[in-house]
């Protein structure tokens, strides 16, 4: 819902998504809804922090700066599980992720 309001407000929206194929999906109704077309996906994996450096970059050097940042993401693994840095994963999505994506972005 977020982001359908700030794509029917106007603004360039940029879903960060695991899986580009289902961001894709979303972003095309986000589009079709609004009638926007300045909603793009890019990939990232909130787990690892070398994706989240890539990602950044990435937003950087295609899109500039950044007006608003929303940090939506989660995860809720069945059993206790930690990312490739160590850091227990729900802890690195919930919290680190959200860290290391609002300094190198804002």
């Amino acid at each position: 819902e977020i982001c359908l309001a700030l794509a029917r407000a106007g603004s360039r929206v940029i879903l960060a998504c695991r899986r580009e194929e289902e961001g894709a999906l979303v972003a095309a109704h986000i589009r079709g809804a609004t009638g926007n077309p300045e909603v793009w996906v890019e990939t990232v994996d909130l787990e690892d922090a070398t994706s989240i450096t890539s990602f950044t970059s990435r937003i950087s050097q295609r899109y500039g700066s950044l007006k608003l940042l929303v940090n939506n993401a989660a995860a809720v693994p069945q059993e206790r599980s930690e990312t490739p840095e160590g850091h227990e994963t729900q802890f690195a999505v919930g919290v680190l992720s959200y860290h290391r994506l609002t300094r190198a972005l804002l």
